[in-house]
């Protein structure tokens, strides 16, 4: 797991990716529009990351003017769709009246859709706006990580099929190192303080004394426990669990009168923390989501905590 958690780290803050450039023909340029991603419940925090992805390996390509559209996005925009709709016509609800006349302007966005509990599926939709053209590519990723990582091969796959440019592949020499751990300062003393990181948390409190709250951004109050624990490759892990009753409150993303109508089967939540030598705490949150049916299904996602005091 800590594998993990360094390799997606490293994918996340470093735009020096291994990637692709594409070279236009005749020497013109293309606007590229993307419009962000459609993804599950299931995988909402996993949103920004991704996009933030998608963004770095399209920001570098030089023949390409990046336009950033995720703020509504695609998804905003599909809300106003009919069930007679079919995903690749969610380019039609797009106001383009603010696009260059004088520059091939190209919009993409893609769908993420989890199979099972590790594979994924994405799909890329792009349109070239000068000639109506519209391709789709349908990918399979055995994890997350895979995902992120191999993202860009296909990225430069349907931009090749969308506009007719040259595509020559760059490999990047450069190394890059894995964050390091401070096993040394992880202590339930050495972390403890104010610490931030969750859209829907205000901060969280470690105390020395191994316990600690979180407190939401609803109001709610939760208590914690704070230990210290080795991993099966005897490294420290920091874990961070939910005490007292189950709270609708601790899930904001669920209907309340649902969250309750499960708090039997509920576990606490819980962390699982490394401590990196820039201080963050970073690795994975196990709670409860709404899967596509809208069902209560258990939640494992990556978070990144920053101390503020």
């Amino acid at each position: 797991m800590n594998k993990i958690i360094k390799q997606i780290s490293i994918i996340i803050f470093s735009l020096t990716l291994s990637t692709n450039c594409f070279s236009q023909v005749a020497n013109k340029k293309a606007d590229l529009h993307f419009f962000g991603i459609i993804i599950p419940p299931t995988l909402e925090n996993q949103k920004n990351i991704s996009e933030n992805l998608f963004s770095a390996h399209l920001r570098i390509i030089p023949e390409l003017n990046f336009y950033d559209n995720t703020k509504p996005g695609i998804e905003s925009l599909s809300k106003d769709k009919t069930e007679n709709n079919t995903i690749i016509s969610y380019f039609d609800l797009i106001d383009t009246s603010s696009f260059s006349k004088d520059q091939v302007s190209i919009g993409l966005f893609a769908k993420i859709t989890k199979l099972d509990e590790e594979n994924l599926e994405c799909t890329l939709y792009t349109k070239n706006f000068s000639t109506n053209k519209t391709s789709e590519l349908k990918e399979n990723f055995k994890s997350y990580y895979k995902l992120l990582t191999d993202i860009k091969n296909s990225i430069n796959t349907i931009l090749k099929n969308t506009v007719d440019f040259e595509i020559t592949t760059i490999q990047s020499t450069k190394k890059h190192s894995f964050p390091k751990i401070d096993e040394v300062a992880m202590t339930v003393e050495g972390v403890s303080g104010t610490w931030t990181g969750e859209k829907d948390i205000t901060k969280i409190i470690l105390m020395r004394s191994g316990r600690g709250f979180v407190i939401f951004s609803n109001g709610a109050s939760m208590s914690i426990t704070v230990n210290i624990e080795l991993n099966e490759r005897n490294h420290k892990i920091l874990k961070i669990t939910q005490q007292g009753n189950f709270n609708a409150s601790f899930y904001p993303n669920i209907p309340r009168q649902k969250a309750l109508e499960y708090s039997q089967k509920a576990s606490p939540i819980q962390w699982n923390f490394i401590l990196t030598e820039s201080g963050n705490l970073e690795g994975f949150k196990y709670s409860l989501t709404l899967d596509n049916d809208g069902n209560i299904v258990e939640q494992k996602n990556h978070v990144t905590w920053n101390k503020i005091n």
